[in-house]
């Protein structure tokens, strides 16, 4: 138990310290389905449906495409500990500008009022009982913003959570000087 959480946490702080991040150009919709052929089994398990909304002119992104998928992996597997037997997730890009918005969203309870303030914490898990570490949607925050982007979380107003990554089409602005 000791060493997989210490495996946990170096994978994680690995993530955040920016280690090898490679950006290269790469579809997002490829990585969204690795992401979720990876959590298919899960969704299966509890009946949920994964539902991706790719638009075919989303131009290519230069990303970290390992990063990319683990912020896929990490949000759908939140969704998927949320939402009820039979729920739905769904995952949409579009571009807007110079960057693309993706929408992971869910028909689960939605966010509590005190993580929607207060914004995403390293280890501020909702459900420690259940063996959340609360790294999980930080994790993805910090890779966003790693990407020259951005993370938010919002309620849906019939009910369910999203989590809204914006990501520059360019990859993150190159550092001067």
């Amino acid at each position: 138990g000791a060493r997989y959480a210490k495996g946990l946490l170096s994978a994680a702080l690995s993530i955040v310290r920016g280690q090898e991040y490679t950006f290269e150009p790469a579809r997002l919709q490829e990585t969204a389905e690795s992401a979720a052929l990876l959590v298919n089994f899960t969704a299966r398990r509890k009946n949920v449906s994964l539902e991706l909304d790719f638009p075919d002119e989303l131009p290519p992104l230069r990303l970290s495409r390992a990063h990319i998928e683990r912020v896929f992996i990490n949000t759908l597997s939140n969704s998927l500990s949320f939402v009820p037997e039979g729920g739905k997730i769904k995952i949409s890009a579009r571009a807007e500008g110079k960057a693309v918005t993706v929408e992971i969203s869910d028909n689960g309870p939605g966010f509590p009022e005190k993580l929607l303030k207060a914004g995403v914490k390293a280890f501020g898990s909702t459900r420690k009982d259940k063996g959340g570490t609360g790294l999980g949607l930080f994790v993805c925050e910090q890779i966003a913003l790693r990407h020259g982007g951005g993370m938010r979380l919002e309620n849906r107003p019939g009910g369910g959570a999203v989590i809204i990554v914006t990501l520059p089409v360019g990859g993150p602005a190159a550092k001067s000087g």
